[in-house]
């Protein structure tokens, strides 16, 4: 998948060390992954909560942010919209 909005992980990498080591891998993991449908997202993901089979929420673990995104699965992209604290 291509992750864009990588920008909106900036100003979330200045909080804990475990953040940014979950935003990392969380990064790494998209780069190398081919997701065909909602349901790849949640096995790869079960702590991840669609909206509409499109959007999605990626909860960091160990915190109360969530980084909120739109895949499309057709072109292989994931946007992220933004960061919100929970």
């Amino acid at each position: 998948m291509r992750l864009c909005g990588r920008n909106h992980l900036d100003e979330f990498k200045k909080t804990t060390p475990a953040c940014i080591v979950w935003i990392n891998a969380w990064a790494a993991e998209l780069d190398s992954v081919v997701w065909k449908s909602g349901h790849d997202v949640m096995n790869q993901f079960p702590s991840a909560s669609s909206v509409d089979g499109r959007s999605f929420i990626f909860k960091v673990d160990g915190s109360n942010i969530a980084v909120e995104t739109i895949i499309d699965f057709n072109m292989l992209l994931v946007l992220i919209t933004s960061i919100k604290v929970m």
